[in-house]
């Protein structure tokens, strides 16, 4: 969980960085997809090999262009859960010194971690200061929710979705949206393709 000062003092550019890296390894994973189908999958649907050994390598080969499809559905998938991610959090981050400013306007001071604390000795100052301090947790609570939903739909992007690979291949399915992954966790229907892509619209 992120402390109060862990998120005031958060260096937000990483995801967006990152997401720009994935986007270019989406176009090099298509870049490859053109090659293999050209000079290897190609090979086994021209007139030039036919049989039993063509069906064999046919079918074998059409798995790993595939994977190549995949491979580009689950990074650009990622890249858009990181921008996602970071709109996210500089939304939320914002909410902690506006909370701040208002509670130091109101009178109350707030230590560097968050902890808010009353100028008076009288019982208003008291439960006005818990009123702040609540406020405040709020957010950081918003903050680590939000930070668990990445972490679940950026695990959720990388499982693989076709059974011929056994699970360890890329994943064809992935979804480059943090609420709609939760959404389709919190109604169990990660075998229904069809009711996730409209899970949120059903909300």
């Amino acid at each position: 969980m992120p402390t109060y000062h862990e998120i005031m003092s958060a260096d937000l550019s990483a995801p967006t960085s990152a997401a720009e890296r994935w986007e270019g390894m989406a176009g090099e994973f298509a870049q490859q997809e053109r090659a293999y189908r050209r000079d290897v999958y190609g090979i086994t649907v021209g007139p030039a090999w036919t049989g039993m050994s063509a069906e064999a390598a046919h079918g074998r080969f059409d798995v790993t262009l595939k994977e190549f499809q995949y491979a580009q559905t689950e990074a650009r998938a990622i890249a858009s859960l990181l921008r996602d991610a970071h709109a996210q959090f500089v939304e939320l981050k914002g909410r902690l010194p506006a909370a701040r400013r208002e509670a130091v306007a109101a009178g109350m001071r707030v230590s560097e971690r968050g902890l808010v604390s009353a100028d008076g000795e009288h019982d208003a100052d008291a439960e006005s200061a818990r009123a702040w301090q609540d406020r405040i947790d709020k957010v950081v609570r918003d903050v680590t929710d939000a930070d668990t939903g990445v972490q679940l739909a950026l695990t959720a992007a990388v499982v693989a979705s076709d059974p011929l690979v056994g699970g360890r291949g890329f994943n064809g399915r992935a979804m480059g949206d943090i609420e709609g992954t939760r959404c389709w966790r919190r109604r169990g229907r990660w075998r229904n393709w069809a009711a996730a892509r409209t899970c949120r619209g059903a909300n």
